[in-house]
């Protein structure tokens, strides 16, 4: 999950909590729920224990009683990543009588790529979304810091958007 630089840079928040790894997280989860994709382990220093567990096995090694076949083992014929195109917090205060209300609105877009390996091709799909967290206060100005609450819920939402698009277009 890619977040460009200008983005980072104006927001280091995102940076700092590892939100590229959340929005990841959140993506799998949306997509897995789908019932449409099987996943293939993407870290190499988990795949390169898996084949070396197979290379063992290959030799004659049993591993904990158990013989690994290649049986299972595939290569991916797509990959889907995704981009935080937009990100922005935008933030109001109202009076009312003696009353201070602010809000923060977190919005956030995303851009999804199917991406089909053996051709180069893929479709885009995106989502966005908002999220809004408020404070009110009589006589003094409310605190209202940095929400990771409402990047969550946009975040989200932004992605189960962005998937529900995807879905749409591969059909």
């Amino acid at each position: 999950f890619k977040i460009p630089p200008d983005i980072s840079q104006q927001y280091p928040h995102l940076a700092e909590k590892q939100v590229g790894l959340g929005l990841s997280g959140r993506l799998v989860d949306e997509l897995y729920e789908t019932n449409r994709f099987k996943f293939i382990e993407e870290k190499s220093e988990i795949q390169a224990k898996i084949l070396e567990q197979w290379s063992l096995s290959q030799s004659g090694i049993v591993i904990e009683n158990q013989q690994i076949t290649s049986e299972g083992i595939s290569a991916p014929q797509f990959l889907i990543y995704a981009e935080l195109i937009d990100f922005s917090v935008s933030h109001s205060e109202e009076i009312r009588g003696i009353s201070l209300e602010k809000r923060a609105t977190t919005r956030i877009s995303i851009q999804l790529r199917f991406l089909n390996i053996s051709t180069g091709e893929y479709t885009p799909a995106s989502g966005t979304a908002e999220a809004t967290a408020m404070a009110t206060s009589l006589w003094v100005n409310p605190e209202l810091p940095f929400d990771k609450s409402t990047v969550g819920l946009a975040t989200q939402r932004a992605v189960r958007f962005a998937v529900l698009q995807l879905l749409q277009r591969l059909h």
